[in-house]
C-alpha cells in the first residue's frame, strides 16, 4: 500500500510561489506576495497540501517536475 506523508506549510508556500511565477510576467521575487497567493491555494488543497474535499487533488508529495508541468499547462490554457 502506498502511503502519502504530509508536508509542512512551507512546501505549500513554495508551490504557491511557483504558481505565481508560472502565471505572472517575469519580475523580482516577492516572498510576501507568494505567501499571500498561497492562502488562496490552501482553501482547496489544504494548508499541508492534502485536500479535504474529494474532488480536489492533493499537491503534497508531488514531484517538482509534475507540479511545474501542471502549472505550465494552467498558464497556457491547456489545462
Amino acid at each position: 500500500m502506498h502511503h502519502r506523508s504530509t508536508v509542512g506549510p512551507m512546501r505549500l508556500i513554495c508551490l504557491a510561489a511557483a504558481l505565481a511565477v508560472a502565471t505572472a510576467p517575469a519580475r523580482a521575487a516577492d516572498p510576501a506576495a507568494g505567501r499571500a497567493k498561497a492562502r488562496v491555494c490552501q482553501t482547496c488543497h489544504g494548508i499541508d497540501g492534502v485536500a479535504k474535499m474529494p474532488n480536489v487533488p492533493h499537491i503534497a508529495c508531488e514531484s517538482d517536475v509534475y507540479l511545474m508541468k501542471q502549472l505550465t499547462a494552467f498558464r497556457s490554457g491547456e489545462r
